[in-house]
C-alpha cells in the first residue's frame, strides 16, 4: 500500500485549534488591561484559564499524536513484524498468559492486527484516556508502551533550553494547572508573560515530539506519514 505524506495531520490541525483559545485569551487580555508593561488588575484569571487551556493543549495533542501514529503503523504494516519487538511482546501478553491455550489462536491470518488493536485500546483506556497529568514521564510511558518508541522527552530540547530544564519547565506547568484547576489560588501571581513564554515552549516540544515519532515509524515502516516541522512554528 502506498502512503501519502500529510501535510496536515490531525494531531497537528487539532493542536492549531486549540492554541486558538490561548492566543483569544491573550488578545482579550490586550483589550481590556492594554498592551503595556506593568501589573494589570483583575485580569489575572484571564491568565490561569490559558494556563489551564495550554495543558490541556499538551494533553490533547500527546493523545492525537499517539493515535495517529499507531493508526498509521496498523494500516501499513505487512506483517507483525513490522512493530517494535517491545509492542509484540507487551500486545500478546494476555494471550500468552490466558488460562485458555487456545487464546494464541487469535493471532492466526490477519488476526495479529486485531490482537494489536485491542492493545492500542488497552492502552488507551489505561494511559491516553486518563492523561490528567501530562508529564514528562506518563508521556514517554504512553509512546512506549503503545509505540516501543522509549524516551521521547529525551528529544526536548533545543537553543538556551537543554533536556533537563524543558522536562521541569513541563512539570511545574502542569503543577501551576493542577493548582489552579483544584485550588483556584496560585502560590505565585500568572502574568500574562508567562502565558506567552508557555505557549512557545508547548509549541516547540509538540513540533519535536511530533518529529521524533515521524523518525520512529520512518525507521520501522520505511514509510513518511507527515512532513517534518520546524521547531517554534507548528502555528
Amino acid at each position: 500500500m502506498v502512503s501519502k505524506v500529510l501535510l496536515h495531520p490531525t494531531h497537528i490541525l487539532n493542536y492549531r485549534t486549540n492554541r486558538d483559545h490561548i492566543l483569544r485569551l491573550i488578545d482579550i487580555h490586550a483589550q481590556i488591561a492594554g498592551a503595556g508593561v506593568g501589573y494589570k488588575a483583575n485580569v489575572e484569571v484571564l491568565n490561569k484559564s490559558a494556563v489551564v487551556l495550554l495543558v490541556a493543549c499538551w494533553e490533547a495533542f500527546v493523545e492525537d499524536l499517539a493515535t495517529a501514529a499507531f493508526d498509521f503503523m496498523i494500516a501499513y504494516a505487512p506483517s507483525p513484524n513490522s512493530f517494535p519487538p517491545r509492542v509484540l511482546a507487551l500486545s500478546t501478553e494476555s494471550l500468552r498468559t490466558a488460562d485458555d491455550g487456545r487464546e494464541v489462536w487469535k493471532l492466526a491470518g490477519e488476526g495479529w492486527r486485531q490482537v494489536l488493536k485491542n492493545h492500542q485500546q488497552a492502552i488507551n483506556a489505561q494511559f491516553v484516556g486518563k492523561l490528567n497529568t501530562p508529564r514528562p514521564r506518563q508521556v514517554d510511558e504512553i509512546f512506549d508502551r503503545m509505540l516501543g518508541l522509549k524516551g521521547l522527552s529525551s528529544k526536548w530540547n533545543w537553543k538556551g533550553m537543554p533536556n533537563h530544564k524543558a522536562i521541569a519547565r513541563l512539570d511545574r506547568l502542569v503543577t501551576l494547572r493542577g493548582e489552579i484547576a483544584h485550588r483556584v489560588g496560585t502560590s505565585r501571581g500568572v502574568h500574562k508573560e508567562f502565558v506567552v513564554q508557555h505557549a512557545e515552549f508547548i509549541s516547540r516540544i509538540c513540533a519535536i515530539s511530533s518529529n521524533r515519532v515521524r523518525e520512529h515509524i520512518q525507521m520501522h515502516f520505511h514509510k513518511t506519514p507527515w512532513v517534518t516541522y520546524t521547531v517554534g512554528k507548528t502555528y
